[in-house]
């Protein structure tokens, strides 16, 4: 699937877009050359759109998934918001969200792009911006 992120320093924002046939394992290295980054600073917000990604995984997929996130020291301090399509991706955005909290890693999935934002905390700092 094609996986493409990009990072706003003056933001403090990751955006990554996954659109297409894909998995898990193609999006966890995604998440580990972010943190790799020179641009990319702890406690960045991350916010990632699979509205248009088609993947096929199971709870294995997602343990693993998230197994491998607890070993990315740098990404513990963000928040990671993913924005779903389909009840399916939402049901394991929400198992995500579980037992990545049981370890450490703030990941929750949202059925809105605006309500993702408000989670990471952009809608907040716009505002400040704008007085």
């Amino acid at each position: 699937m094609p996986h493409t992120y990009s990072i706003s320093e003056s933001e403090r924002l990751v955006r990554v877009v996954c659109d297409g046939p894909g998995d898990l394992e193609e999006g966890a290295g995604l998440l580990a050359r972010v943190a790799e980054d020179p641009c990319f600073a702890e406690g960045f917000g991350i916010l990632v759109d699979v509205r248009t990604c088609v993947a096929t995984m199971g709870s294995a997929d997602v343990h693993a998934f998230i197994e491998f996130l607890k070993t990315i020291k740098r990404l513990k301090s963000s928040r990671i918001a993913v924005v779903t399509a389909n009840d399916l991706y939402y049901a394991f955005g929400r198992m995500m969200n579980i037992l990545g909290g049981l370890g450490g890693i703030s990941l929750r999935p949202f059925r809105s792009m605006s309500d993702a934002r408000v989670w990471l905390g952009l809608a907040q700092r716009a505002a400040g911006a704008q007085a």
